[in-house]
């Protein structure tokens, strides 16, 4: 019986038929189910419960008339998966029936005599079942083949090549009329070419193909043998010629011998393996090539791996020279042709060439940039000759080579935090073109940004973060970066001790596991973040302060204290979090800071002195070891003492004898504190006018420097007499005092330094004088006053006994004081000369005053004289009338006013008087102060007569005569008669 099952794709369904005596329905579902999805039908008519949709099917019930057999392909490769093969039915009308479930079939292999006269290899295919192979039939052929039945679906796999014929029949009696149906297969080796694509070769050149066969997935070659070559031949079918090509030589000619094609002319030919026996002759394909013969038109370079030209040092790389065509078609290389390729001996090493130059083996050993030039330049025949190409092929290509991308650090530590992102590191990357792209592997654990920053995540484990190469991604660098619990934690080695007022900051290591079982201690690159509780056994000695510690390389992070007091105490650090709990001491102290008192900085003697030194502060022996404590005070090597010279003049007082202070100083230019065991002698060159008495002989004293140090001076004292001039003074150091050697237990060196003499050269003078000694100033801005300085050094300090009275400007070239006004007042200005010892300064008395008054006067003559007084009734200078804008006016035309330079002194100025008619006036004088107020004088009364004429004029009397002289003015005259003898 033949079973046909009908499924519907959605939905439950009840079954019926209308014919059940033809086709006999049965429902495929759960018992008691009043519908079903799937059942065994011939003409199945079904109705959905909700839709209310029918469905319908018609099955037919005929007798097979004919019978086929069906297979994808009627050729077998030896050794090559089985071939199903499957029957297909039909009726009397050529309808194929839907299913063949259930028939018995006969499957045998019979023989086929050749035409040929090749007996048939029916023994070079066998049937195989389902169930010995991994193909999945369908399930009543299984059935089948456990009873050793066969069906209408079997599996041929071929034993030996040649051809095969395969009969089936129909075992049913019913049909032993039905013919049976049979097919032919080839059983073929899989026998192709290498190479399989289309060849392009250059006229000259050629290429050997090698027949190979596929066996148990394995390629493996093929020996040209006399069996071989009895059923298979090699051949060039279809010669194209190029347009210009000539017709006589073939494109390319082929070796048999050695399967060698080799290019003769420009065209194009196929390669074909053919096979001699008749029964393979209808083979669908057969193993082939093409070959086309072209022209050079360029070159190009490949680098493996990565086909990209950016190259790193240390790493082996392919370079290969390809030749293309003018259609861009890859030109076969074969040996026969010569490609010159020049390569830097700088940044490469070549390690191995081809013989035609197309291939080079080489190590990048320096970063740079550099080209790489390449010509195809000739072609080698078989018998030696060389055929130069007319136009050598060249072409450059540009190569880029850096040192390999290294991650800075390799491995990254972190503790575990809730919160993602917590930690942030930016990676420092070296090598490579400097842009990268960055990924990492684990993304719970850590994230990096596109410009390299690491961020930690939520999860503890590892991930490993690489930077690729953007330019060429098979250059890359890695590093691992950890989150993990953190397991041990302890202080480094750091400082422990801090003065006072000093902040001491001791670093934490706190260390992780890569693993969670037995991991290897890393310490944490940063926890800066991590919540630590800081405990203090004293808290009066050091304050905690905010803040932490940044990471470096020695430490993750840190605490800060600042020393308050003097004293010791222990500092805990606790970690906490979970099931963790970490902690770390270590003991600390505060001490006063180290000062030296004297000296404060250097102290430095000469041979057998001695200096006290004293200091204050420092380290407390330690209380951990307090046996251990020691003072340690170094000293410098000894140095040879030399004296500045003094080459300038030193001008001092020839009425006081002055002291001349010594000192020594090393080469350094450092001050002695003591240098009492040199031996001085001291001398004049001058000793008319200034000398060195042994009564007077230099004292030695201390005295105390702006830094609180105490230093040794030498006072010598220099008699002068009442004289001028100039002597040189010198100090000489003849040797050390025997005395304070033995006493200080030094001894001389060898080559002892003495320091060199000191030399001062004094010029005696006369003490400072000044003049005038008074001065009475108009306040002006305008006005200066000029105080001469006579004698004295030339090197003077300036005072004056009020301030901001006057302005005081030494002009040391002129020798003179320039005294400016500010306000109105008396101020006394003191001249110090700053070289002599002069018991008290040179003295001017200036004085600042307003315009108090104007007086005009009129003398016997035609001349009227003006006077600008200050408040103190004394007369200003003529010299600061200008800036007075003194004028004098008269109050009506009866004179005239003409100002004369020449005056009768230094107070005064003088006008011109003249009477332009008779009558009578008033003269008044008028000035300007510093604010531009107009101040006047007391008018002057003027009286201008007529001219004076007396008659007669001239007499001559006797004596005891008289006569009357006569005038013509109304005014009451004086006469006065003068006598002449």
């Amino acid at each position: 019986r033949v079973n046909f099952t009908l499924e519907a794709s959605e939905g439950c369904y009840r079954w019926s038929s209308t014919r059940p005596e033809a086709a006999s329905i049965e429902p495929l579902g759960p018992a008691g189910c009043l519908c079903s999805q799937r059942a065994l039908v011939q003409a199945p008519h079904h109705h959905h419960l909700l839709t209310g949709e029918v469905l319908r099917c018609d099955a037919i019930v005929d007798l097979i008339h004919g019978i086929q057999v069906v297979s994808t392909m009627r050729e077998l490769y030896l050794e090559d998966s089985p071939l199903e093969l499957k029957i297909h039915a039909l009726d009397s009308e050529g309808n194929t029936f839907s299913t063949l479930a259930g028939l018995v079939f006969d499957w045998t292999v019979v023989k086929d005599p050749e035409p040929d006269g090749f007996s048939d290899s029916h023994n070079t295919l066998r049937i195989l079942k389902f169930l010995e192979s991994t193909y999945i039939p369908p399930s009543y052929i299984l059935e089948m083949e456990k009873v050793a039945k066969q069906g209408d679906t079997i599996l041929v796999s071929g034993i030996k090549t040649g051809s095969s014929k395969l009969k089936a029949r129909l075992q049913e009696s019913i049909y032993k009329n039905v013919q049976p149906s049979e097919v032919r297969l080839l059983i073929l080796e899989n026998i192709f070419l290498n190479p399989t694509y289309d060849i392009y070769l250059l006229v000259g050149t050629s290429i050997q193909y090698r027949v190979q066969k596929q066996r148990q997935w394995k390629i493996t070659g093929l020996f040209y043998s006399h069996l071989f070559l009895f059923f298979n031949e090699l051949q060039l079918q279809n010669n194209i010629l190029h347009p210009k090509g000539d017709p006589s030589p073939p494109v390319a000619k082929l070796d048999q011998a050695t399967s060698t094609v080799t290019a003769l002319q420009q065209g194009q030919t196929n390669f074909i393996l053919v096979h001699k026996s008749i029964c393979m002759q209808g083979v669908s394909w057969l193993p082939s090539s093409t070959v086309c013969v072209v022209a050079p038109a360029y070159l190009g370079f490949t680098v493996h791996p990565g086909d990209r030209w950016v190259l790193e040092t240390g790493r082996l790389h392919e370079i290969t020279v390809d030749v293309y065509g003018k259609s861009s078609n890859k030109v076969y290389l074969s040996d026969n042709i010569r490609i010159t390729t020049e390569l830097s001996g700088e940044h490469f090493e070549v390690l191995q060439s081809s013989l035609n130059g197309s291939y080079h083996y080489v190590m990048a050993v320096k970063a740079g940039q550099t080209t790489i030039d390449a010509a195809l330049t000739s072609v080698v025949d078989q018998d030696g000759g060389v055929h130069t190409l007319p136009v050598p092929v060249r072409n450059q290509q540009d190569v880029e080579i850096y040192v390999p991308i290294l991650l800075v650090p390799s491995i990254l530590m972190f503790p575990c935090q809730p919160k993602a992102g917590a930690y942030q590191y930016t990676i420092q990357t070296q090598g490579g073109s400097g842009n990268f792209s960055w990924s990492c592997s684990n993304q719970a654990v850590a994230t990096v940004t596109v410009k390299g920053v690491l961020s930690t995540g939520s999860d503890a484990g590892v991930s490993i973060i690489q930077a690729f190469d953007v330019r060429n991604p098979l250059l890359y660098g890695e590093m691992k970066v950890y989150v993990s619990e953190p397991s041990a934690m302890e202080f480094t080695s750091c400082q422990v001790e801090a003065h006072v007022g000093q902040v001491l900051e001791l670093p934490l290591r706190i260390s992780g596991r890569t693993s969670v079982d037995r991991g290897e201690l890393v310490p944490l690159s940063d926890c800066s973040q991590l919540e630590l509780g800081v405990e203090l056994e004293n808290p009066g000695v050091f304050s905690p302060l905010e803040g932490r510690l940044k990471p470096t390389a020695d430490f993750c992070s840190g605490v800060r204290l600042k020393a308050e007091f003097q004293g010791y105490t222990r500092l805990v650090v606790v970690y906490t979090h979970g099931h963790v709990c970490l902690s770390a001491s270590i003991a600390i102290a505060a001490y006063l800071p180290l000062r030296a008192i004297d000296p404060p900085s250097v102290a430095l003697v000469t041979l057998g002195s001695s200096k006290d030194m004293l200091f204050e502060g420092g380290p407390r022996p330690w209380v951990q070891e307090p046996s251990k404590f020691f003072r340690n005070v170094a000293a410098e090597d000894a140095e040879s003492i030399f004296k500045i010279f003094l080459l300038f003049q030193v001008p001092v007082s020839n009425y006081h004898n002055p002291v001349l202070d010594l000192a020594a100083y090393d080469q350094q230019g450092r001050k002695c504190d003591n240098f009492s065991s040199l031996s001085i002698v001291w001398e004049s060159t001058n000793k008319a006018i200034a000398r060195i008495e042994t009564e007077l002989p230099m004292e030695l004293t201390l005295k105390e420097e702006g830094n609180g140090q105490k230093k040794m001076q030498g006072l010598q004292t220099v008699v002068v007499d009442h004289e001028f001039g100039t002597a040189a003074i010198s100090a000489t150091a003849t040797g050390f005092q025997q005395p304070h050697l033995k006493a200080a237990r030094a001894q001389i060196p060898h080559e002892a330094v003495l320091p060199g003499p000191a030399t001062i050269e004094v010029m005696l003078v006369e003490d400072v004088k000044v003049s005038p000694t008074g001065l009475s100033i108009y306040n002006h801005p305008d006005i200066q006053a000029e105080l001469l300085l006579q004698q004295g050094s030339g090197y003077f300090f300036i005072n004056t006994s009020v301030p901001n009275i006057v302005r005081v400007t030494h002009e040391e070239t002129q020798g003179i004081a320039l005294v400016q006004p500010l306000l109105p007042g008396s101020v006394t200005v003191m001249i110090q000369d700053l070289c002599l010892a002069f018991p008290a300064p040179a003295e001017a008395e200036i004085h600042v005053s307003h315009i108090q008054e104007l007086h005009v006067e009129i003398g016997k003559t035609v001349k009227a004289y003006v006077r600008v007084l200050d408040d103190s009734k004394k007369p200003f200078l003529a010299k600061y009338f200008p800036v007075m804008d003194l004028s004098l006016k008269a109050a009506s035309q009866f004179v005239s006013l003409v100002p004369l330079r020449e005056a009768p002194d230094e107070h005064t100025a003088a006008f011109l008087v003249r009477g332009m008619s008779i009558g009578q006036t008033s003269l008044m004088a008028t000035v300007a102060d510093r604010r531009g107020q107009r101040l006047n004088s007391a008018p002057q009364q003027i009286e201008v007569f007529p001219p004076f004429r007396l008659l007669p004029r001239k007499v001559t009397l006797i004596i005891w005569a008289m006569i009357q002289a006569r005038h013509r003015l109304t005014y009451f005259l004086y006469f006065v008669i003068s006598v002449v003898k």
